[in-house]
């Protein structure tokens, strides 16, 4: 017969030796205490969850109030026409849609003609730069806020006597899915749009460049037609205060030149 082999026994533990495990339940035990679900919120995070809250529904009740107020107001103006139009002889009503037409004929010339401006806008207007390269300085809300700012800015354009043309560089990721979203028309937007930098936008015109940035100590007086302008497009309240400045000095680009005064007139052309 073959002998058994004694398993050997297990080495003693020594003073600074610390037990294994017996079991994977008593390693699961203190998840509880590691900060699992069962951890109460203290008072202060439960009254921000419960302000919070509180905003949310007054939102909501804010716009289902003016959404009733102005399906209301709808309903009351065309029972407002219909009596107009009830109480009208045939020649008035055929003056009425005359009117009308003319109304109609009037305002898809205004877009015709804010069309053609934008059109030549893309060629010889002056080159105005929106930097939108900030998508981690943002939060959601901020961002929210900014595709507000870029509808105003497209609007005050397209109505200005001169618009001018309108490049949204770095316009990518987060930003240019939620502006994708929430600006109506904004594909048809009759800008320039590239995911590049406005260094390597402008790569071949890099002196032009000005960065008007509220860091600055400088302000312009008058535009020059000879410059490409960049606006940060940066909604933070001052959280991050100075990053435009930085942006502009690392990329190599010019900020404001100070203003001539009567002791340092501009320097002359050469």
């Amino acid at each position: 017969m073959e002998a058994v082999e004694k398993a050997p026994d297990p080495p003693s533990e020594g003073p600074g030796d610390e037990a294994p495990p017996s079991s994977d339940v008593e390693q699961s035990e203190p998840a509880s205490e590691q900060g699992g679900a069962d951890v109460p919120m203290t008072k202060s995070r439960m009254k921000k969850l419960a302000r919070l809250e509180r905003m949310k529904a007054a939102r909501e009740a804010k716009r289902a109030a003016e959404k009733a107020a102005k399906v209301a107001h709808q309903a009351a103006r065309r029972e407002e026409l219909a009596a107009r139009l009830a109480a009208m002889t045939e020649e008035e009503k055929a003056a009425l849609r005359d009117a009308h037409q003319a109304s109609r004929a009037g305002r898809r010339a205004d877009t015709a003609a804010r069309k053609e401006k934008l059109a030549a806008s893309l060629v010889g207007g002056v080159p105005l730069v929106l930097d939108l390269d900030f998508n981690e300085e943002m939060n959601d809300n901020d961002m929210r806020h900014l595709c507000q700012q870029l509808m105003y800015s497209y609007s005050a354009n397209i109505r200005s006597p001169r618009p001018c043309h309108l490049h949204l560089v770095s316009l990518k990721g987060r930003l240019r899915e939620m502006a994708g979203g929430l600006i109506s028309g904004f594909a048809n937007w009759q800008v320039t749009r590239t995911e590049a930098s406005f260094d390597e936008h402008f790569k071949e015109c890099k002196d032009r460049l000005v960065y008007l940035t509220a860091d600055s100590e400088n302000e312009i007086e008058e535009v020059d037609p000879d410059k490409i302008y960049i606006i940060g497009g940066l909604v933070d309240h001052n959280r991050h205060k100075g990053i435009c400045q930085q942006r502009a000095v690392q990329a190599g680009v010019a900020t404001p030149p100070p203003p001539p005064t009567p002791h340092h007139p501009p320097p002359r052309p050469p």
